[in-house]
């Protein structure tokens, strides 16, 4: 089964229930223009091609199960596997009450699935410009929205980093905080945009 990586913050968003969507970047990045995409009728994915010839197709098909990867700690790999006591000894960065006091988390890319606590259905797949993104889809990738006001804050680590004028900058200053380095909001790379939906272990 594939894995699909999510940060501290969107794992909470995701546990949280306020996390159904999710872009990641297209790599390599097809050349411009592109020159046509085409929704596959039943499946519900997409493919495009640029003017290279070549053809893209998402890494996670709409139908497929994925487990979701996180930070993560384990003291004893071996137990935690053992059907007698299954996951004993995993531990969790984005809800671990005192993470401090696990000096050696282990990036989420290198969860295996045995580790992981949740799965997920894709139900849809589709290229897009980074840039494209709604309002509506910025609050469904796990913005949080401070009660009683009307302007969208994003929250990190329990810390207000900012307040912006709408979702959509919001998600702006996610994305940077994540991709700033070599795909930043301003260069409005190609994304595969996924829809989620939550699988009951």
């Amino acid at each position: 089964m594939k894995g699909l990586p999510f940060c501290a913050d969107m794992m909470r968003a995701w546990l949280g229930d306020r996390k159904n969507v999710t872009r990641r970047l297209i790599n390599p990045q097809p050349s411009e223009p592109c020159l046509h995409s085409y929704q596959h009728p039943t499946e519900k994915w997409w493919t495009f091609g640029d003017n290279t010839g070549r053809i893209w197709k998402p890494r996670y098909l709409p139908g497929e199960t994925v487990y979701i990867k996180e930070t993560w700690h384990c003291d004893d790999p071996a137990a935690a596997q053992d059907v007698m006591s299954r996951g004993e000894g995993i531990y969790y960065k984005a809800t671990e009450v005192h993470p401090e006091i696990f000096p050696k988390w282990k990036p989420g890319m290198f969860m295996p699935e045995w580790a992981s606590r949740s799965k997920a259905l894709v139900v849809s797949a589709r290229p897009e410009k980074l840039q494209d993104i709604t309002a509506e889809d910025a609050i469904r990738e796990g913005l949080i929205y401070i009660p009683g006001q009307i302007i969208p804050t994003w929250w990190k680590n329990g810390v207000d980093e900012g307040t912006y004028l709408s979702p959509v900058r919001c998600y702006e200053a996610l994305w940077d905080s994540i991709n700033a380095k070599k795909y930043p909001w301003s260069s409005n790379p190609w994304v595969w945009r996924y829809e989620l939906e939550k699988v009951n272990s």
